[in-house]
């Protein structure tokens, strides 16, 4: 099984150098349902899509559909929800919706998000990036102001780096399902994919899950949490001015 070395919380390089993350514990809970061990190569993400056309690999771990890529790959049944998301700089994200920033937006090649701006987008300027590395790196520079990017990656990143005071979201832009995917004409080993993840109990699934992705509200400070504590400073300043201004009144007799 492939999938990127450095795309935490789906997977990822330990401090050890070992796999972790979601998309590898729930490989491991299908190698316990069907008995058939499991060999994780973790790379960059574009060289996924090599291993599989080269046979160096059976399966990409987990990805979004797309008709390009299902010129050449073969989807087995999704396994579980993720979600891509804009993101800005504070100073950006506090003064402007979506809509109005004009500064480029950041992604990285290959990623589902360049297929969903080709489709739903079209007049965004776009940097690419051939990493979520090198993206965060010039990020941590400050060339990088907006982004879109799967959630819970960008999130993590964030927290790792010390930037989520920095960066909010700012808007979801897709919510869809990862499935495995091999090459295409493997039938058979389609179904053998789709029957192990069968036979894991959903409520492991999601055990796995919720262990790797927080559930909404958990995650980092929105823009409209930022909004909504700064209306409600304001409320609560007003009442004391008021009350203030009530006390001083003289009082009749």
């Amino acid at each position: 099984m492939t999938h990127a070395k450095s795309m935490p919380p789906l997977s990822f390089l330990d401090d050890e150098g070992r796999p972790a993350g979601l998309i590898i514990d729930l490989w491991r809970e299908w190698e316990g349902a069907t008995g058939i061990p499991v060999c994780f190569r973790l790379t960059e993400w574009q060289n996924t899509f090599t291993l599989i056309e080269n046979g160096g690999a059976d399966v990409i771990g987990g990805l979004f559909y797309s008709p390009e890529r299902a010129m050449k790959l073969a989807f087995a049944g999704a396994f579980v929800e993720y979600s891509g998301s804009y993101f800005a700089s504070r100073h950006l994200a506090v003064r402007k919706v979506r809509s109005e920033i004009d500064e480029p937006l950041a992604v990285v090649m290959g990623d589902y998000a360049v297929d969903y701006l080709r489709d739903n987008e079209r007049d965004v300027r776009v940097d690419y990036y051939p990493s979520a590395e090198a993206l965060f790196y010039a990020l941590e520079r400050g060339s990088v102001s907006f982004f879109l990017m799967d959630t819970a990656l960008a999130e993590w990143k964030l927290e790792q780096m010390g930037e989520r005071s920095r960066f909010l979201w700012m808007d979801r832009a897709y919510e869809r399902d990862l499935q495995p995917a091999v090459q295409r004409g493997r039938d058979q080993l389609v179904m053998l994919i789709n029957e192990g993840f069968q036979n894991i109990p959903a409520e492991r699934k999601e055990e796995i899950i919720s262990s790797w992705i927080p559930q909404e509200g958990e995650s980092s400070l929105r823009l409209w949490d930022i909004l909504g504590l700064g209306a409600a400073a304001l409320l609560v300043g007003f009442a004391m001015f008021i009350f203030t201004r009530m006390s001083r009144r003289p009082k009749l007799i």
